[in-house]
């Protein structure tokens, strides 16, 4: 059986071959009976039909350059001594206590400490009179509240309740004109409106006013009647004078 399958394979290898024979002589065979075929011409390749291609300047970028290229330069902790950079004490500055001026409304508040209503009153009532503030005639409420360090509805009510009654340039004028009697005193020369001025009112129409307000007489009459009381003769001097 075996011999049998061998002999129909090497008949069939050898009906191939024969086919592959026959065909490859038949090939042959039409190529032979095919004209000869003409080269082509090659044509000629001018310099000029291919343009040399434009080169632009930004096709080459520029060389990155890294940072890390150039080291920096390592400080040494011991280039600078320690004592360059220890904290030195610096002295505060020494306050001179400046005097306060005559007529200033900015003068230095009342120290802070706690205070009934009449002496805080007697305290800014204590400073209007030894600085004379009354003698500047802008000085009003807003200088009284700059001096003691008080509001406004502070102010107005300390010298409501123990000022005397009225507002802060009531208050004032008061003073004002008990300051224009010792003037008329100490300078029975001084014109009224020289008094006025002086004192801090000003205009002398408002101090003939304020003045009559406050004793009930006008300067004038006070001044006549002061003239007389100086030229009457007491008892004493009556007296003196008839033992002599």
């Amino acid at each position: 059986m075996l011999t049998t399958v061998l002999s129909l394979i090497i008949i069939a290898l050898l009906a191939a071959v024969a086919y592959l024979v026959r065909t490859n002589r038949a090939l042959r065979r039409r190529l032979s009976q095919l004209p000869p075929s003409s080269p082509q011409p090659v044509p000629a390749v001018s310099p000029q039909t291919i343009p040399a291609p434009a080169v632009s300047p930004q096709t080459i970028p520029a060389p990155a350059v890294s940072p890390q290229t150039i080291p920096a330069p390592a400080v040494s902790p011991q280039a600078i001594p320690a004592s360059a950079v220890s904290p030195q004490p610096i002295p505060a500055p020494a306050v001179s206590p400046q005097a306060s001026p005559l007529h200033s409304p900015q003068a230095a508040p009342l120290p802070q400490q706690v205070l009934t209503p009449a002496e805080e009153f007697a305290a800014i009532d204590r400073r209007v009179d030894e600085q004379r503030l009354f003698l500047d005639a802008t000085f009003g409420r807003e200088g009284l509240c700059a001096a003691s360090g008080l509001s406004k509805e502070r102010i107005g009510q300390l010298i409501r309740r123990f000022g005397g009654g009225g507002n802060v340039q009531t208050y004032l004028n008061r003073k004002r004109v008990a300051y224009a009697l010792t003037l008329m005193q100490q300078h029975p020369h001084y014109s009224m409106e020289a008094v006025a001025e002086e004192c801090g009112i000003g205009n002398p129409s408002t101090f003939y006013r304020v003045f009559k307000q406050v004793y009930g007489t006008s300067p004038n009459e006070y001044r006549k009647i002061r003239r007389n009381d100086q030229q009457t003769p007491t008892k004493d001097q009556e007296n003196t004078d008839l033992s002599v």
